[in-house]
């Protein structure tokens, strides 16, 4: 399922929904702007067609 990802977006995809860490601590560990974790964010929402990051961590839950 991760295959749609990118590496980046998977590791945003990773610390946001699967370890429920903030952006701003994925811009910490990534050392990525706020931005660009904002735009995988996005980016990873729309290509798993959920409306935000609560609905992404319990997808991401059920497929592992």
């Amino acid at each position: 399922m991760f295959d749609k990802l990118g590496p980046r977006g998977r590791g945003v995809a990773q610390l946001v929904a699967s370890e429920c860490q903030t952006s701003k601590e994925a811009v910490r560990k990534l050392g990525i702007s706020f931005c660009t974790v904002e735009t995988h964010r996005t980016h990873t929402c729309d290509k798993f067609a959920v409306r935000n990051i609560v609905e992404l961590a319990r997808y991401l839950v059920g497929i592992q």
